[in-house]
Order: structure tokens, then C-alpha cells, then sequence
């Protein structure tokens, strides 16, 4: 799958993950994180790595808008570890390794697939 084909696509023709008038797309996002888990980091080049990055953080983004103070502890213990993989002081610049944004874009997919997880009750 290349980019273009891919869900990654969307964010050039202007329909972000993170519009907050659409509904939670959570098979958009399990599919951006099981592609983000299914290929090795000597699979990806730089622009891939901060494309996907993109993406997913605007998807942990969208998430994070639906919470709300009725929610259980253990609830709210999922949206503070997404918020700190989102506010990281350690996020990547351009001057790190690819290793250092290839792991914050894994962090990035385990936030998101924990957070759907939590959101999506169609599958609960």
C-alpha cells in the first residue's frame, strides 16, 4: 500500500482525522495502528515516519476531545498517558534519529488503540 492509497491520504485532500464535526472513524484508526505496528522501522524512510506521526497524533487528538468528567478512573488514567505521549518534552525534532520518531510514532499507536478501545461502543 503507498501512501497515496493509503489513510494517510487524507489529511492532503483536507478531511483531517482530527475534524471534530465527524464522528470518531475507529476503523480509520485501528487500521493506522495496525499498519504502524505491521511495518519495521527499516520499512519506513523519514517523510513516511513524520507522515504517519501526523496522522496518528491527529487521531489520538480527535479521541481526546471526547473526554468528559463522568468517566471512571481507569478511564482517565488512558487519556493522561495519551496526553503525555502528546505533550512529551522528548517529542522528535528533525534533529533525531528516525529510531527516537519511529518509537514516539509507536507510542503514539498504542495511545490510539487504547484509547478506541475505551470510546468505540460499538464493540463493547
Amino acid at each position: 500500500m503507498s501512501i497515496v492509497d493509503s489513510h494517510h491520504a487524507r489529511s492532503r485532500e483536507g478531511t483531517e482525522p482530527g475534524d471534530v464535526k465527524e464522528p470518531i472513524d475507529f476503523r480509520a484508526v485501528r487500521a493506522a495502528v495496525a499498519e504502524v505496528n505491521d511495518t519495521p522501522l527499516a520499512a519506513l524512510e523519514r517523510p513516511g515516519i513524520d507522515e504517519r506521526t501526523r496522522c496518528m497524533a491527529a487521531h489520538v487528538r480527535r479521541m481526546i476531545r471526547e473526554n468528559g468528567p463522568g468517566r471512571p478512573a481507569y478511564a482517565t488514567s488512558i487519556f493522561r498517558a495519551a496526553y503525555r505521549v502528546l505533550d512529551s518534552p522528548t517529542t522528535p525534532t528533525t534533529l533525531d534519529s528516525d529510531w527516537a520518531a519511529w518509537k514516539h510514532l509507536q507510542n503514539l499507536a498504542c495511545s490510539a488503540a487504547a484509547l478506541a478501545d475505551l470510546l468505540d461502543t460499538d464493540t463493547a
